[in-house]
């Protein structure tokens, strides 16, 4: 369970701007410290619910340093369908 969550401010002006002008859902990275003294970062919607957690880092820094991390290459992110041959499957 975490606690003492903190919103990050990760959203550059381009982001908000776009933002404003469109209809899709609201998103925002917010950190956190778990009851274990763990950091981590989380994807919430517009209504609170969480949509990505990421693993544990050793300090508040590192875990918004990876949320900043995440978000820049987001933007570099292609979308769209794979190509099945060239998809890894990993066995459990």
């Amino acid at each position: 369970m975490a606690t003492a969550t903190r919103k990050v401010p990760v959203a550059g002006p381009r982001a908000r701007n776009a933002a404003r002008s469109s209809d899709r859902a609201s998103l925002s990275f917010d950190s956190s410290q778990d009851n274990g003294g763990d950091h981590l970062w989380e994807i919430a919607d517009s209504s609170g619910k969480t949509l990505v957690r990421s693993g544990v880092s050793a300090s508040r820094e590192d875990a918004e340093r990876a949320a900043h991390h995440a978000h820049e290459s987001a933007r570099l992110a292609h979308f769209g369908p794979r190509d099945p041959e060239a998809r890894e499957t990993v066995v459990a």
